[in-house]
């Protein structure tokens, strides 16, 4: 198979035609997303204190699964606020999670999806953490994911985030439902299969902005639930097999407006830049 053969079809087109949509629109990922979490809480955590900023990554994306990014946002926040209301300055670090019993720690978490199996993780992750691995976040793919609760996708995330290290593609169901509809991957229902797909042609200086940036595409324009068409790119130049006809074909009414609007994530640059 020669070089080009191995790429799908228009992919660059299709990816900066995201990247130029995504400049414009502000998703929960963008504010809330694991990475974000940290330094929200505490500005220039990853700077002035990398140890406690890899750890805090790491709790922020075993919590994220089944969990939409504002309610995990909401529970990282009265985690960390209820640790230093014990005394711990730094609030969220292994140190003070160690002082929690499962029943505490369960406490400040139990608005997430299967919080009850998080926390035995969490709990079993810092057990972990202090006895084989100096209290740090291992800098290796094999070694993060031998911590109970964090797979491939969460492994690659905190590698790229934590130790700047990029060795794989952190593929979410955002990213795999998007890689699936463009043709992007071979079919599959894994995400990490989709993940190995990609790495077989995805130049690796996309690897670490890949996730962020469908993730917010998904949350924002192409939905699970509702592929708002009629303000996406890929419609209008031919780039999406899956449009919808019908709705691109309506035109922007008031009503629809209101109904963008009243979504996730805030359309009103890319709304202004069409026009309207």
């Amino acid at each position: 198979m020669d070089s080009a053969a191995k790429f799908p079809p228009r992919w660059v087109d299709i990816y900066n035609e995201v990247v130029e949509m995504r400049a414009k629109i502000t998703a929960p990922v963008d504010l809330m997303g694991c990475e974000r979490i940290p330094d929200g809480m505490t500005p220039k955590l990853s700077v002035n204190d990398p140890r406690t900023f890899r750890f805090q990554l790491l709790i922020s994306l075993m919590l994220s699964s089944q969990t939409k990014d504002e309610v995990l946002d909401d529970a990282m926040r009265k985690l960390n606020n209820g640790l230093k209301s014990r005394g711990f300055q730094q609030g969220l670090s292994l140190e003070s999670v160690m002082t929690l019993s499962d029943k505490e720690l369960d406490g400040y978490i139990g608005k997430v999806g299967f919080h009850n199996r998080k926390t035995v993780y969490i709990k079993n992750a810092c057990i972990m953490l202090q006895e084989q691995f100096g209290g740090d976040i291992p800098n290796t793919i094999e070694q993060i994911v031998k911590l109970p609760g964090v797979g491939p996708k969460m492994g690659y995330l905190l590698l790229q985030r934590g130790w700047n290290i990029s060795t794989g593609i952190g593929v979410d169901v955002h990213l795999h439902r998007l890689a699936m509809m463009w043709g992007w991957s071979k079919k599959t229902t894994n995400p990490d299969m989709t993940r190995k797909y990609l790495e077989e042609w995805l130049p690796r200086k996309f690897w670490a902005e890949i996730n962020p940036l469908l993730v917010g595409f998904g949350q924002v324009i192409c939905t699970p639930q509702f592929q708002n068409c009629d303000v996406c790119s890929l419609a209008t130049k031919s780039l999406c097999k899956s449009v919808n006809r019908k709705l691109v074909n309506k035109g922007l009414t008031e009503e629809r407006l209101e109904k963008l609007k009243k979504g996730r994530g805030d359309l009103a640059q890319l709304l202004v830049s069409m026009g309207t």
